[in-house]
C-alpha cells in the first residue's frame, strides 16, 4: 500500500510538471496599437515621505504604440510623443524622441489581448528621491 501511495504521488507531480505551459507573451506583437488608460499612478519621495498621484483615465485618453517605434500618449489635455523599443519579451524602453541616451526601462508585468500593466523604472537614480510609476491599460 505504501508503494502504491508513492507511485500515485509521483504520477500526480509528473502530471503537474508536464501540463504547465510557458505563458510568456511577446509584446512586440501585442503591445502595438491603441490602449485606453484605466489608471496611471506615480509614487515619489525621499525615504518614508512619499507622495502618491493617481490619475483615473477618461474616455479619449490613450497610450498608442505605433509600428514606427513611436508612443503617443494622451492624458486629459496633455499630449506626449515618445520613442519606445522592445528589448525583451516583457521589457521595453521608453525615451524622448531623438534622445536614446535617456531612457526608462519599463517592464510589462501583465499582458493579455485586452489589458496591460506597465511598470516604469528610472534609468538614472534621482538624487532628490525615488519615483515609481505604474500604468494600467485596457482595450
Amino acid at each position: 500500500m505504501k508503494k502504491l501511495t508513492i507511485i500515485i504521488a509521483i504520477l500526480i507531480c509528473a502530471a503537474g510538471l508536464f501540463s504547465c505551459k510557458n505563458s510568456v507573451v511577446n509584446p512586440s506583437n501585442t503591445i502595438m496599437g491603441k490602449w485606453g488608460i484605466k489608471v496611471d499612478s506615480t509614487v515619489s519621495g525621499i525615504g518614508p515621505i512619499q507622495t502618491t498621484q493617481i490619475y483615473i483615465g477618461k474616455s479619449g485618453d490613450y497610450y498608442d504604440f505605433r509600428p514606427d517605434n513611436k508612443l503617443y500618449i494622451k492624458e486629459g489635455t496633455t499630449l506626449d510623443t515618445l520613442a519606445y523599443k522592445v528589448v525583451a519579451d516583457n521589457k521595453i524602453t521608453i525615451s524622448l524622441v531623438g534622445s536614446a541616451d535617456i531612457a526608462e526601462n519599463c517592464f510589462i508585468d501583465s499582458l493579455t489581448p485586452t489589458s496591460a500593466t506597465i511598470n516604469f523604472f528610472p534609468y538614472f537614480v534621482n538624487p532628490g528621491g525615488n519615483t515609481a510609476k505604474m500604468v494600467y491599460l485596457a482595450r
